[in-house]
């Protein structure tokens, strides 16, 4: 989750923004999984989604580690992680 909150908060709307971008978070649980949302009012994260962000694959694997994933968002500054 770290890595993710800071692959956000380190955006491209930080380094022209005055005041560093707002990070949210919200968890919800059910049936047994725990889901996480990140989003950020910055700008999409430096890296493009084609060239995703060591701080993005090093969540995915740790995420793997835990049993968790981290999906798909239609939002580029956010994050969903599912915990099962």
């Amino acid at each position: 989750l770290a890595m993710l909150l800071l692959d956000l908060a380190e955006s491209r709307g930080a380094a022209v923004a005055p005041s560093p971008p707002r990070v949210s978070l919200r968890a919800q649980s059910a049936s047994g999984s725990l889901s996480i949302e990140i989003e950020c009012e910055g700008l999409e994260p430096l890296e493009s989604s084609t060239s995703p962000s060591w701080r993005l694959a090093l969540a995915q694997e740790l995420a793997g580690e835990l049993g968790a994933r981290i999906l798909p968002q239609l939002e580029p500054a956010s994050y969903a992680v599912q915990f099962r």
